[in-house]
């Protein structure tokens, strides 16, 4: 091949590659300079921020969409305007089923519905207790990929959904944008509140030997007043129980504390603890569980074994008679020791025979331990009333006691 031929060949090639280029760079201009994403033009898409569900007594879904309002500029609110002022539409959809409800919205806006951003969706607890109900929540999440599978999942007494969209939020403008700063905040400080995702739920849902749980909303009346003499905010302690995809009941800051222990979700969270000898603050780390459960005699037997560390922020001492002055330390490990085995044992026993559900996992435990003895024994009967808890042994150690000096004791 002579070299005119190999030059010609070379600049065929740099055609093409440059006709590949100007075909790419037009596709790019179109789709982002221009503001097509997805064939849809942004003004045609309803961005929703959060998302409420309910039942009614006849059957009927209730939808309530936080839709975020791309026409409203800055924050949405001024001196002269409320506080309650929103970066937001709320939209609402009724229907026989869940798809109808949310269609509904759709037809309502004339626009694509788009759950990308969506932060947050929160059920009605009348909602929660239809089995039905929430097994058509669970397939519509999972057959529609328009909705995500990402955003904390929140029960709601169906009495406060009225006040849900007026509640008083700091900085933000938009509910959903507020409880996950919330949420992302409160996992890393406090055990007190349980935070699930959607996916999380789903999956424990459909886990054979575990219940799901979802995180808690309730709506108080605030401290301060605004202008209407009225002012609301969400709590987030506690957390909704469930026995086989249906609401059970609320359980407590304290049942949600013990709860994260066992699942060693806690990251770091204040223990307060008063009795006639001392006062004291105690913010908990570091803390790890183990939990063995076996077979006996039909049973399953269940051990729990705590540890973590404790640093003490805050200590007082009203009866220094009572308390050993060379084991200070001790006594007061001890008796936070004493107080998490007392709510660890608390919630135990009324997740168990209360409520009737395994929200810690132990059947799904026993089954990948040993899954012909959890077919045999356990798989076909109420095994939680088969549940005993051989022992609890919580060890609880003082790592940093901050500026206090004890030396003196």
């Amino acid at each position: 091949m002579d070299t005119s031929t190999i030059f010609k060949n070379s600049m065929n090639n740099g055609k093409i590659i440059l006709r590949f280029l100007l075909i790419f760079i037009t596709i790019f201009i179109s789709c982002f300079a221009f503001g097509c994403t997805g064939g849809v033009e942004p003004r045609n898409i309803a961005i929703t921020n959060s998302a409420l569900y309910d039942l009614d007594g006849n059957g009927n879904y209730h939808v309530l969409l936080e839709i975020i309002d791309l026409t409203n500029s800055g924050d949405g609110r001024s001196d002269e305007q409320s506080n309650y002022k929103r970066n937001s539409i709320i939209k609402r959809g009724d229907g026989a089923t869940l798809a109808q409800a949310i269609t509904s919205i759709s037809d309502q806006i004339d626009k694509t519905l788009f759950g990308t951003h969506n932060r947050v969706r929160i059920i009605t607890d009348r909602m929660a207790k239809n089995k039905q109900a929430m097994q058509e929540f669970v397939d519509f999440m999972i057959r529609n990929d328009e909705f995500d599978e990402r955003p904390w999942l929140f029960i709601i007494n169906h009495e406060d959904i009225e006040k849900l969209f007026t509640v008083f939020v700091g900085l933000e403008s938009l509910i959903g944008e507020y409880i996950d700063g919330v949420v992302k905040t409160r996992k890393l400080n406090s055990g007190c509140g349980v935070f699930v995702e959607t996916l999380k739920y789903i999956i424990d849902s459909m886990e054979i030997g575990q219940d799901a749980v979802a995180g808690r909303i309730s709506i108080i009346q605030s401290d301060d007043e605004d202008q209407n003499g009225r002012k609301f905010e969400i709590s987030f302690d506690g957390l909704s129980a469930f026995k086989d995809n249906k609401f059970m009941n609320y359980l407590t800051a304290d049942d949600a504390l013990a709860y994260n222990i066992l699942n060693n979700y806690l990251k770091r969270s204040r223990l307060n603890l008063r009795n006639s000898d001392l006062k004291a603050t105690a913010e908990l780390t570091n803390v790890n569980t183990k939990i063995l459960v076996k077979e006996n005699n039909g049973s399953m037997r269940i051990d729990i074994n705590i540890s973590g560390k404790l640093r003490i922020a805050e200590l007082e001492i009203f009866n220094e008679t009572n308390i050993s002055s060379k084991k200070l330390k001790v006594e007061i490990e001890n008796t936070f020791e004493e107080m998490v085995k007392t709510m660890i044992e608390k919630t135990l026993f009324k997740a168990r025979d209360e409520i009737n559900s395994d929200i810690i996992g132990f059947g799904r435990r026993m089954r990948m331990l040993n899954p012909a003895v959890y077919d045999l024994l356990f798989a076909n009967t109420d095994y939680l009333s088969l549940m005993v808890f051989n022992s609890i042994n919580i060890d609880l150690s003082i790592a940093n006691l901050g500026d206090l000096d004890i030396s003196r004791y």
